[in-house]
């Protein structure tokens, strides 16, 4: 490998060749580069290396984004290594995090009806109502019992949720899976029959997060004059009626629960968290924005 030497060694000179190495390689990124370069040079003829400027190698531009404090080697020479790094391609990795998803609760209320009677056949469990209680296929419905040991002759309460089923008309309910007493000595007689809106709380769960990674160099990278014109993604706000934040969809929030029920029927990703941004390397910036599945 051919180098340059002037001799007197007044300006950095080489010492041996490029160290490359990719700095993502572990997450799939097998194009960004970036590589340490070690030099020699009287001390009493240092200076500072020039911040960002550039390097071009194999038709890529490289930053020089660090410089190592001098070492002294004797007879008044420094070595020292800089380091030079493309701009990062955008990529995305995947971490656990805890994420905190919002409720989901409706406006809407349904009748409660009695059942007069009930059968089971071929896996599907059918009841008849004293009323008609709306319900259509695929709507939920809410089977409400009374629950008694044999042993003991407790009376507990039992409720459980299930979807309606062809065959719904009027007031005959079709459900998908049976509706059968907890195992042991128990027996259910079933009482209300109500159409109902599934809903929850706001929850915290352990999930996969999927995180979207993009760098930026300030007047350089198109549109980013300052740090603080790197975009920012931030989770959705929910705003009630009265304008207020809330932590819960509902039939009359901004936006209200069936768009966010459409997005987890798409299995839409949602920004779980603020975009964070760090320097990276010299005046690189990295944004970072974490993702979760609606759910």
């Amino acid at each position: 490998m051919a180098r340059y030497f002037d001799g007197t060694f007044t300006t950095p000179v080489a010492d041996g060749p490029k160290r490359f190495y990719a700095p993502f390689l572990s997450e799939g990124d097998t194009t960004t580069r970036a590589f340490k370069q070690e030099y020699l040079q009287r001390m009493d003829s240092w200076t500072p290396a020039t911040f960002m400027e550039t390097e071009i190698v194999d038709g890529f531009v490289f930053y020089m984004v660090e410089e190592t404090p001098t070492q002294h080697i004797g007879a008044g020479m420094v070595r020292f290594v800089r380091e030079y790094a493309m701009l990062p391609i955008a990529r995305t990795t995947p971490r656990q995090m805890s994420f905190t998803f919002r409720g989901l609760s409706s406006d809407q209320t349904y009748p409660q009806v009695v059942i007069n009677s009930n059968s089971l056949s071929g896996g599907t469990h059918t009841f008849i109502c004293a009323a008609n209680p709306s319900v259509s296929v695929g709507d939920r419905v809410l089977i409400r019992a009374i629950q008694t040991q044999y042993s003991a002759g407790i009376q507990t309460n039992f409720m459980t949720r299930r979807t309606a089923a062809a065959g719904t008309s009027g007031t005959t309910v079709v459900v998908d899976l049976p509706v059968l007493p907890p195992p042991g000595n128990n027996t259910l007689t079933y009482t209300f029959l109500q159409k109902v809106e599934d809903g929850r709380d706001p929850r915290t769960n352990a999930v996969t997060a999927f995180v979207e990674y993009a760098y930026f160099i300030p007047n350089v990278s198109p549109q980013i004059k300052k740090v603080t014109d790197i975009p920012i993604k931030e989770p959705e706000l929910i705003i009630d009626a009265t304008g207020k934040e809330t932590m819960t969809y509902t039939d009359t929030t901004v936006p209200d629960r069936a768009s966010y029920l459409s997005k987890v029927a798409g299995g839409e990703k949602i920004v779980a968290e603020h975009t964070r941004i760090v320097r990276w390397k010299g005046d690189i910036f990295e944004a970072s924005t974490p993702f979760v599945i609606a759910e």
